[in-house]
């Protein structure tokens, strides 16, 4: 049976881009963007979620602005995102 890696962190930015350097695992990182998390699940690269408290209205909501990936998947992630934007090209 081959390992499982466990899920990655999930993070909380606080906005301030000092703080949220402590924030972040050491060996990780976050890939920021929107929907990145179907692109990892098809390159069987394990993620964690990083949010930030955004106000809205007389409140604030947690908005997800990208996942937080192993440095060591790095690549691979890079990669499943070339192939993602290829695809999309040629049906576009």
């Amino acid at each position: 049976m081959p390992p499982t890696i466990d899920r990655n962190p999930d993070v909380t930015l606080s906005g301030n881009p000092n703080l949220d350097k402590d924030l972040i695992p050491p060996g990780h990182y976050i890939h920021e963007g929107k929907n990145l998390m179907q692109s990892a699940r098809f390159a069987k690269i394990p993620f964690g979620v990083a949010r930030r408290r955004e106000p809205c209205g007389n409140s604030t909501r947690l908005e997800t602005v990208g996942i937080v990936i192993r440095d060591e998947h790095r690549e691979r992630f890079t990669a499943a995102m070339v192939k993602k934007e290829k695809r999309k090209a040629l049906y576009a």
